[in-house]
């Protein structure tokens, strides 16, 4: 019941703000995807879609019942330069797509931005291709990485650009924790719905578990990282259990930014959670993933950054025990890797937002940089 009253009491303020813009701003995308939803990753991909297009109001797509009634009051209907699918794993839902494509006004523009595509391969299920005959109508498709790049490719849409994950634009390296001080490990474990490479989410996290006893054993400081609400008794279990005062729960609900100052007080991260992850590397601390599911792939190997992840059907939680032991001596390198992928990737997102923004989506393959490990 919390929860409940707390999310319609943001979304009450989210529609205060957004009446607002409408009544201020003339420059109007609409944005579609998910937010509000007191989930790190959605929060943090909003939140990137805003300063990339910070010079129009970014409406997202569960404003349009205010839409319609200040639409009512001022007897004309905003007009919106643009209509863009967010960060994610978007392609693969029908009806995002078809919002996509239903919403976009005469004159305006629909655009994909650093989205990802759902692996049928993976999920099994029903093919892509009616999903993505739909996305050709659409005027620019930029893609989170190189397995969303191949699976539309299967398809037909032979330009899709890859730019990379929206969130990136939070990269902030921080100098880390002094070393007079106790090693700091931080750990995502949560909740996929069953829905990962192994298919059991249990052992998984049992693994984690064990991983955070052996390195609280070894003197490390333990930082549980839970970025929604559903992972935190998860997270609280674990904690009860180690019972120590070098294990401290961390919910990160929202906030880009203030995450990442947070997380780069970490001497390495092993993440679950893919914009755990993320974020973490954006504040430049050593940082390995489980790939849970393609996703993970797809976002790491578009910084040239394969190597820095491993699948959950193929993790040996003791080799991460001395990655991490490794990654105090090496922080200067991984932060070497990220100083050198991160800014061109934001560069070429940058570009395309403002692309987007100023309808000259038929310069976009031309004005994208070269990325350093394409």
């Amino acid at each position: 019941m919390v929860r409940r009253v707390t999310d319609k009491t943001e979304r009450l303020a989210a529609n205060a703000q957004m009446g607002l813009r409408l009544a201020t701003r003339r420059s109007l995308v609409r944005y579609i995807g998910c937010t509000h939803l007191r989930n790190l990753g959605d929060e943090a991909l909003f939140e990137a879609a805003q300063q990339y297009f910070r010079g129009a109001a970014l409406l997202p797509l569960w404003g349009d019942g205010l839409i319609a009634t200040w639409a009512k009051r001022h007897s004309a209907r905003p007009r919106f330069r643009a209509s863009v699918l967010g960060g994610g794993t978007l392609v693969g839902n029908a009806d995002l797509v078809d919002r996509l494509l239903a919403f976009g006004d005469p004159g305006g523009l629909t655009a994909t931005f650093g989205t990802g595509v759902r692996d049928p391969h993976f999920f099994g299920g029903p093919a892509l291709t009616d999903q993505i005959r739909k996305l050709r109508r659409c005027d620019l498709v930029t893609v989170r990485g190189p397995l969303s790049q191949s699976l539309l490719a299967e398809h037909g849409i032979e330009n899709a650009q890859i730019i990379g994950d929206p969130a990136f634009i939070f990269y902030n390296p921080q100098p880390g924790p002094t070393t007079d001080r106790p090693p700091v490990l931080g750990l995502n474990l949560g909740h996929v719905d069953g829905k990962l490479w192994g298919g059991d989410e249990a052992a998984v996290n049992r693994e984690l578990a064990g991983l955070a006893r052996r390195m609280v054993a070894r003197g490390w400081q333990l930082r549980l990282i839970v970025v929604r609400p559903d992972d935190l008794p998860l997270a609280e279990e674990l904690a009860a259990k180690l019972s120590t005062h070098a294990v401290t729960v961390w919910r990160m609900y929202r906030g880009g930014a203030r995450a990442v100052r947070r997380l780069g007080g970490l001497s390495a991260c092993v993440a679950l959670k893919l914009h755990a992850g993320v974020l973490s590397i954006c504040a430049g601390v050593p940082t390995r993933l489980l790939e849970y599911r393609p996703k993970t792939r797809d976002l790491m190997a578009a910084i040239g950054a394969e190597s820095d992840t491993v699948r959950t059907d193929d993790v040996d939680m003791r080799a991460l025990d001395s990655w991490a032991e490794a990654a105090l001596f090496n922080r200067a390198e991984h932060a070497a890797r990220y100083a050198a992928a991160l800014p061109p990737m934001i560069e070429r997102q940058h570009r395309i937002a403002q692309l987007i923004f100023e309808g000259r989506i038929d310069e976009a393959p031309a004005a994208l940089p070269r990325l350093a490990h394409a």
